[in-house]
């Protein structure tokens, strides 16, 4: 029953914090902010070396309800890099003032 819910949510554009969900790459909205930010050599190389060691992104993927990523852009560079069709993300839960 749990699934039917979570399918019908996913359905109505509303996605659950701290779930597993995959999306196309393509779909992720990147702010001016991530793109004119330079990560470090230093740092990616390390993401790099994990990704490679592990096959999994050290960072998960963070995006809001309108696919604008939040957190995670280095290892949204390396699927980017290595064209990765559809990532793994979690959506992150609305801030309410």
């Amino acid at each position: 029953m749990k699934g039917i819910i979570r399918l019908v949510k996913q359905l109505f554009g509303v996605y659950e914090s701290g779930v597993e969900y995959w999306v196309k790459l393509d779909e992720i909205r990147i702010s001016n902010e991530f793109a004119s930010h330079d990560i470090g050599k230093k740092k990616m190389k390390h993401k790099w070396r994990y990704y490679n060691a592990t096959g999994k992104f050290e960072s998960p993927i963070l995006l809001d309800h309108d696919f604008a990523l939040c957190d995670g852009y280095s290892s949204y560079l390396i699927a980017k890099k290595l064209q990765i069709y559809k990532v793994a993300v979690q959506f992150v839960a609305p801030v309410i003032n």
